[in-house]
């Protein structure tokens, strides 16, 4: 009687113990490192914000006069630097979580927004989109009046393609709410 060997097909418990254990463990790293770097950039961008804040009071307490009127006594970089800084606090005064979930609340498949331009200053934000006909857009229009943290909403202009071949473009703005 010949010998056969023995063949083992199962697998060595131990080692794709060791071996899962592993594949977690580079998981975890590669989570951690990602957590390490957005906590790394959102505290650059927060001693950013308040080294602009500082520099954008002290612009300010230096003068009594607005920066815009023309009797300012700033220097060109003085001015340049404030308008910088404000411009910078102004972006950040946008609500973008709520701004970005009222807009996506009111979409429908019939119209394509193709740009979302907000503006600090007064509370606005324009919204330009296009769609095959008109329809599509007044639909748009409807449920962005519909949304909480829009009001004022308005078709500002509409164009259609010379030829006739082509998306009908439009341009609505809408003021937003700073309250959830």
């Amino acid at each position: 009687m010949k010998h056969t060997p023995d063949l083992d097909f199962a697998r060595d418990r131990a080692a794709y113990r060791r071996w899962r254990i592993g594949v977690i463990a580079m998981i975890g790293l590669a989570f951690g490192l990602q957590m390490g770097a957005a906590a790394y950039r959102f505290q650059s961008l927060e001693s950013t914000h308040a080294a602009l804040a500082s520099q954008h009071r002290t612009i300010l307490a230096n003068t009594s006069q607005p920066l815009t009127s023309p009797g300012a006594t700033l220097s060109a970089e003085q001015l340049k630097s404030a308008k910088a800084a404000q411009t910078m606090l102004d972006s950040l005064a946008v609500p973008w979580e709520g701004l970005l979930g009222a807009i996506e609340a009111a979409s429908t498949p019939r119209a394509l927004v193709e740009a979302i331009q907000p503006r600090a200053d007064d509370g606005s934000v324009n919204i330009s989109v296009s769609s095959a006909d008109f329809e599509g857009v007044a639909e748009f229009v409807r449920r962005l009046t519909q949304q909480e943290r829009l009001f004022g909403v308005m078709l500002v202009s509409e164009t259609l393609p010379e030829n006739g071949a082509g998306p009908l473009r439009a341009v609505i703005t809408a003021n937003w709410r700073n309250t959830p």
